[in-house]
């Protein structure tokens, strides 16, 4: 019997960890240091250093808009003119509106009318 994930969960373990591994890319390449990085998003720097070196959270792939956003969402953050939880959750609603936690309900078989 397949393990039946709700929302919540996909959100969680797939969604937010995805999101998080293009935001630590982002601001790394903006010259960011593991260690505000890791202040900034709320993550450790264990986290950081994998994110970075793509061992982690690798399963999802945004398409270009989501990853423009993000981009500038990353360079609003650094620069401390608008705060992570605001911009994640933006960015989290961008993902669903582009069919994104679709393509991951899919990807296990439990599928929401929605998404058909």
């Amino acid at each position: 019997m397949p393990r039946i994930y709700l929302p919540q969960e996909l959100e969680t373990f797939y969604l937010i960890p995805a999101i998080r591994r293009e935001y630590t890319r982002e601001m790394a390449n903006l010259g960011l240091p593991q260690k505000e990085i890791a202040n900034k998003l709320g993550i450790t720097e264990a986290a950081v250093s994998q994110y970075i070196s793509k061992k982690r959270a690798t399963s999802v792939t945004f398409n270009p808009k989501i990853t423009s956003e993000i981009r500038k969402s990353a360079k609003r953050i650094v620069s401390n003119s608008a705060p992570f939880l605001n911009e994640i959750k933006r960015i989290c609603n961008l993902c669903i509106r582009e069919t994104v936690l679709c393509k991951i309900h899919k990807k296990y078989e439990n599928v929401p009318k929605g998404c058909r």
